[in-house]
């Protein structure tokens, strides 16, 4: 990407507060105070701006509405298309930002971190590098302590629940594996993946992929 080019940004979430606060910080930073900015709040509309309107950055949270921030990832590299994408979530889950970053994401911002590392991490990414994580906050993520098997699995049972096979399957859900790839590495049938999605479903009170996903990490059902 050339510095000083009139960039093409796309906003990706289902909060028009975090669009507005998204769209301050990008009207103050020199870099993209002229930038044409546009918005959008649902899955459903994402996929064909992006294939239309051919953007330099889109800023996404990870848990859209209607679609899942792995599954836009997938879809850029499907459609080849030339996009740099910054991905944000509120949650410091390790598992859910290589994933992104495997996929292509060129960045992976935690929204509790302060608003000069967004600055950097959008300079960052116009600039056509990777932004990455700071050594320290790197470091506060890989400390957080691993709960054992009995301290995770009685709160799911208590507050959902959930059977040990829901859980897993729940995990490869929310790394954007089909029922087919779940069905193999469970070695259990597509049909038998299909009734635990719609029971996981039922259970966490979801009516899509991304707002399953999201009720995972709400409830802290994920790790």
């Amino acid at each position: 990407m050339i510095q000083g080019t009139k960039w093409k940004i796309l906003l990706a979430d289902d909060h028009s507060v975090t669009r507005e606060g998204i769209m301050v910080v990008l009207r103050q930073m020199q870099e993209t105070k002229d930038a044409r900015v546009d918005e959008v709040g649902k899955g459903a509309d994402l996929l064909p701006l992006l294939k239309k309107n051919g953007y330099d950055l889109l800023i996404l949270d990870i848990f859209l509405d209607g679609v899942d921030g792995l599954q836009v990832l997938d879809f850029i590299q499907k459609e080849s298309l030339r996009i740099s994408t910054i991905i944000y979530s509120r949650y410091d889950n390790q598992r859910m930002r290589k994933a992104a970053m495997i996929r292509g994401a060129q960045g992976f911002v935690y929204k509790s971190q302060p608003v000069e590392e967004f600055e950097k991490a959008i300079r960052t990414v116009l600039k056509g590098r990777k932004y990455t994580l700071p050594s320290r906050q790197k470091e506060l993520v890989t400390e957080q302590p691993l709960r054992s098997q009995n301290s995770f699995f009685v709160p799911l049972l208590e507050r959902c629940s959930l059977t040990k096979r829901e859980i897993q399957i729940l995990r490869l859900i929310a790394e954007s594996q089909s029922n087919k790839e779940i069905a193999s590495n469970l070695f259990i049938s597509e049909q038998t993946v299909g009734v635990h999605r719609k029971n996981l479903m039922r259970k966490l009170g979801a009516t899509n992929k991304a707002s399953l996903i999201r009720a995972a990490y709400e409830f802290q059902l994920l790790e």
